[in-house]
Order: C-alpha cells, then structure tokens, then sequence
C-alpha cells in the first residue's frame, strides 16, 4: 500500500511481461512498461489507499498493444449549475423537540427529547438514561403505571397529503394529529425495524399540532420521532419548517437545500456525449459515489484520484447518474453536540452539556459539493 501521489518505476532484473491485477474489481488490466538493458521497468502512478499487485509472465513481449494504455479522455463536458435529482427515500423532518406531560398534568415547555425523558425518570425516582444506564432486559419487569404525552408543534408553508410518522411503540401509542385522533395501524418500517410507520392526516399551511401519548416505565424509553414524505425541511438554528421539495439541485451542502436530515442516497442526473467518458467526483461529503451509464452500474468512486473510466458506450449521448450515498448521522446522530471534531460517541455524545450542546442543529455537510468533471 501507498501513501500519497506518486510515480512509481519499479526495475525487475529479466525480461517479463507485466499484466495488474485491480485489487478491488479483481480486473486484469494493462500495465505500461518497457524493456531496459535486458530489464523490465514498469510506469505506474499510484494514490492514497492504493494496493499495487502484478503479475510478472515470463518472457518478453513487444506487442504494442499490451504495452501501452489508453489516454484519458480530455474534453470537458459542461455541468449544468442546477440539475435534476432523484432520492432513494422519503425525506425526514426530525421531531426531537417536544412540549411534555407526565400522566394528567399540565404540559412543561418545550425540551429536547432525550433530556426530557430523563427529567421525568428524576421525578419519579427512575434511574437516568445515561452512558452507565442499564439494558432494559436486565431490569426487573413491572407493571408501567405512567404514560408521557409529547406535544410537537410543526410549521409548513405548504398543505401535504400522504405523510407518514416514524416512532418506536407505535403500536402502543395514542396519536392525535390536529385535534384528530390518528390509526397506530403499521404501515411499514423507517430505517430500524422498530421504528414503525402510520399515516397521518393532511398537513395544513401554519402550525400543525401532533400529540404522541405513550407508556412510561423503568423499561421504556422515549425516542426522536420522524415525519416521511416528498416535501422540503427549512432549519434556521433550531426552528424547522416544512417547505416544497426542490425541483432541481445544486452541487452543494444538501442541508441548505431542504434535505437537512436527510440520509438516503441521491442520484444527480447528468448527459454526456462519447463512447468513453471520464467521470471524476473530487469533493463529496457522503460514504461513496456510484456512477450508471444509461442505467447500467459502472464502478464506484471512493479512493484517489476519484475518478472512473466507462469505456465502450457507443457514440451519441448518453443518461449518466452520479449517486452520493448517504448516511445517518443527520438523522440519528448528536445533533446538538456543538464539538464536530469529537472522537468517540457514546450515549453521553447525545446528551451533551455546557457549551458542548446547542439546541440549533449542528449537522454535517452532505453532497456533492463541487460539480464533477466529465470528459469524453
């Protein structure tokens, strides 16, 4: 393995023809080489993370064809600034931020979700959730006596038909969604199997009211809930709006761009001309992206330099896809721990304190945020 852009020259005593074997694919490509006072030295550039592995064949061989590769295509294709885009899911609005109840008392203001449910285990004498918490499965079974009731008040600039709430114990829940008791029949699963989906009634223009009233005990814990459907989400520090979703995208933070917790996938869709095109994606904040030519999957681009060539298209022009895929930490992750460059989560990273926790959202770029390069 090697570390950094280099140029390697590798000398081998003897006449050989060299073939590389490409350590992620398994391909068998050509190499570039050429023979020396009776040597075979051979060209090759390498990247961070790479893995260099040839395969020496005895005897020498002067076809031109195995001995050199092909150039990089080198016009440029030009990128639009907005384009086209698709996503592998619903997008999210997180619900972490309720008004709150114990039983039949009044409602207390407004509290983050995590530290709200601890507040109700201090005044009943339960113990915290915390990093030190015990597992439920190892705590004494009872009969839970208590229930907590969550009050979301969620803004949209926009009427939606058709969403759907994430919860855990859905099937335990009473839903009431603008004064309308709401069905808990499950419909299907959000990302975790326990974290069960219902249909809720149309979302109006203003401020919309969803009461969650659950069990709470010992054993329970009370959880971020999650609104899915093909809107937009607006956040500005703590506050979050629903919007509409975006006709089209700009290679940039997504957060900006009413995807905020989003942590799906999404495909940019581009079109470029030629039979071999060059595509490179230097600057993304996501796990990996794939590349599809005209709905075939081509490679994936993860490591240095970032680029893929797709070969063999045919001339004329042709759909390519670019997909960033995603992740959960917008979603699911300490989204109020200010320190960005904290090493280790562990339950105490979503419960942070001092000037470590912010109620605005600290949310990690995501996208691609710098248009990619496709040369044909």
């Amino acid at each position: 393995s090697c570390v950094g852009d280099t140029d390697l020259r590798i000398t081998v005593k003897g006449e050989f023809t060299p073939v590389e074997y490409d350590t992620l694919s398994g391909e068998i490509k050509p190499v570039a080489y050429e023979y020396i006072n009776g040597n075979t030295v051979i060209s090759k550039t390498v990247y961070d993370y790479d893995s260099l592995l040839l395969k020496l064949i005895d005897g020498r061989n002067d076809c031109s064809e195995n001995n050199e590769e092909l150039g990089e295509p080198e016009n440029k294709v030009k990128i639009p600034a907005l384009v086209p885009y698709s996503l592998s899911e619903d997008n999210v609005l997180l619900l972490d931020v309720a008004e709150y109840k114990l039983d039949d008392g009044e409602f207390m203001e407004e509290e983050e979700i995590l530290r709200l449910d601890n507040d109700c285990r201090k005044i009943l004498g339960y113990p915290k959730r915390c990093s030190s918490v015990a597992q439920p499965w190892v705590i004494e079974k009872e009969e839970v006596k208590h229930s907590i009731t969550l009050r979301f008040t969620i803004s949209s600039e926009i009427e939606y038909s058709g969403a759907l709430l994430a919860l855990e114990d859905a099937e335990k829940a009473k839903i009431v969604f603008n004064g309308e008791e709401i069905s808990n029949n499950i419909l299907g699963w959000y990302v975790d199997k326990d974290i069960k989906t219902v249909a809720l009634s149309d979302i109006k223009p203003g401020d919309n009211v969803l009461e969650i009233t659950l069990p709470f005990g010992k054993r329970t814990n009370t959880e971020w809930c999650y609104i899915l459907g093909k809107f937009g989400v607006r956040v500005l520090g703590r506050t979050k709006t629903i919007t509409k979703l975006p006709e089209k995208l700009a290679f940039d933070n997504i957060v900006h761009q009413g995807l905020p917790f989003y942590g799906g996938n999404i495909t940019y869709h581009l079109q470029a001309q030629g039979d071999r095109l060059l595509v490179e994606a230097t600057n993304y904040f996501g796990a990996l992206v794939a590349v599809d030519v005209d709905g075939e999957r081509k490679g994936r681009i993860a490591y240095m330099p970032y680029k893929l060539l797709c070969e063999n298209l045919g001339e004329g022009n042709h759909k390519v896809d670019i997909t960033l895929f995603g992740h959960r930490y917008n979603s699911f992750g300490a989204v109020h721990l200010t320190n960005i460059k904290h090493s280790w989560h562990g339950p105490d990273a979503w419960r942070s304190t001092g000037c470590r926790w912010s109620y605005e959202y600290s949310l990690r770029t995501v996208g691609i945020i710098a248009s990619p390069i496709i040369k044909n």
